[in-house]
């Protein structure tokens, strides 16, 4: 699953795929400007962001249960690199899927 997108289509949304990593904040930026632009390949990054950050919350919740420093970091370790992975994939202009569960996330019913 892993969908060409044009070469315009790419550099006008790399910036607006990458700010939807940065935070929720940022997911939510994404979310509202590309409304009216409609950009597939942002709505690609939009749904990884997403899904990335539904993972941290609903994992982050159970994690929390165990009071360990190993496991606590080895989860914000897994959280950053997935995110890193996406950056750089935004920057790069591809539309890879996040390991695990990417595939997954493209079909949450965001955007186009």
């Amino acid at each position: 699953m892993n969908p060409k997108y044009s070469n315009t289509e790419i550099s006008k949304g790399r910036y607006l795929a990458l700010i939807a990593y940065l935070s929720l904040i940022g997911l939510l930026i994404s979310w509202l400007a590309n409304g009216e632009k409609n950009n597939r390949f942002v709505w690609f990054h939009i749904r990884q962001s997403f899904g990335i950050w539904i993972s941290f919350w609903c994992l982050g919740y159970f994690i929390g249960f165990f009071d360990s420093w190993t496991i606590t970091g080895a989860f914000w370790i897994a959280f950053i690199c997935l995110c890193s992975y996406g950056i750089i994939s935004a920057i790069n202009g591809k539309s890879s899927p996040i390991p695990f569960l990417g595939t997954f996330f493209q079909k949450i019913k965001i955007g186009r």
